[in-house]
């Protein structure tokens, strides 16, 4: 887990960083519930941006598409940011062991 002051201080860290083999952006208003965004052989680790309160503005939805994020929301409640992240770590925790498993990922409830 990081935390970075500013959105632009961010974007920074992540162009400079190693690559990722998913970069995602969590926003409860819009995206693709998190386990449709996995398909067999999905690996490697995912880079996750979640935050702040209030959601994220359209131009910094659209900054990181810009830099190869896809969105993805955690189910249908609006969370705080510190459930968020729990609930994030937990689905992809998840996500990777019915994957390993080679178990569809499909959401339960429609």
């Amino acid at each position: 887990v990081e935390v970075h002051r500013t959105f632009m201080a961010m974007i920074e860290s992540l162009a400079a960083g190693p690559p990722v083999a998913h970069r995602l952006v969590a926003d409860a208003r819009r995206g693709a519930l998190i386990e449709s965004i996995a398909a067999p052989g999905w690996r490697g680790g995912a880079l996750l941006g979640i935050g702040p309160e209030g959601g994220w503005i359209e131009r910094e939805l659209e900054t990181f598409a810009a830099h190869g994020f896809d969105q993805v929301r955690l189910g249908d409640a609006i969370l705080r940011v510190e459930s968020a992240v729990a609930v994030a770590v937990a689905q992809l925790e998840l996500l990777g062991r019915l994957l390993k498993e080679g178990k569809p990922c499909r959401p339960l409830i429609a």
